[in-house]
């Protein structure tokens, strides 16, 4: 009777010490140094939890290697013409989707408008970028391994497509309908 007692304590010991560990261990803050490229060469870091880190495939496996390491130094490529505002945007991603899961994208896009092909309305927000800004995120989420976010900058790249795609059939409908009250209803003249 007192081996199984004994036994008990130690199993209930061990589940307690794996509990404290992984209490722990998601409390690990991680720094973060983004070297700029090009000219500047400036460099930034950021103090983020280990779960932020641990949703880029490319910096978690870093971490794996060595469980000890507590920084991370990153050189974007040469091609992303903001790193540091870049890493600033994908940290902010990461964020939120630790608090709010991501919502898969339905594919094919139902239309150029993201909220119809259930994008929440913060990423909706969030996508809202220049050109270069997108491009700078999608090589980002690419490089860093963060299948949400280079989902959400390709779904966002598809949207524009389709929008652009709408707006030439439009123009090419329009020139169809010019060209047909010039020259009337005789489809040999279009």
């Amino acid at each position: 009777m007192k081996k199984k007692i004994h036994n008990e304590i130690r199993n209930n010991k061990s589940v307690m010490e794996e509990s404290l560990d992984n209490q722990v261990e998601e409390q690990v803050m991680i720094e973060l140094i983004i070297h700029g490229t090009g000219e500047t060469e400036d460099s930034i870091h950021f103090h983020v939890d280990k779960k932020i880190v641990c949703a880029s495939t490319f910096m978690s496996t870093i971490l794996e290697n060595d469980r000890s390491e507590t920084r991370i130094e990153l050189v974007l490529p040469k091609n992303i013409t903001d790193p540091i505002q870049t890493m600033r945007w994908v940290i902010e991603f990461i964020t939120y989707h630790t608090e709010y899961p991501f919502t898969p994208i339905t594919k094919p896009l139902v239309s150029d408008n993201l909220l119809e092909s259930s994008v929440c309305s913060w990423d909706n927000e969030f996508i809202m970028k220049s050109d270069q800004e997108l491009v700078n995120l999608s090589l980002t989420a690419n490089y860093l391994d963060i299948p949400n976010l280079l989902a959400l900058c390709c779904a966002k790249i598809g949207a524009i497509m389709k929008s652009i795609i709408k707006q030439y059939h439009t123009k090419e409908e329009q020139m169809t309908a010019v060209k047909k009250r010039w020259h009337g209803a005789d489809p040999t003249m279009l």
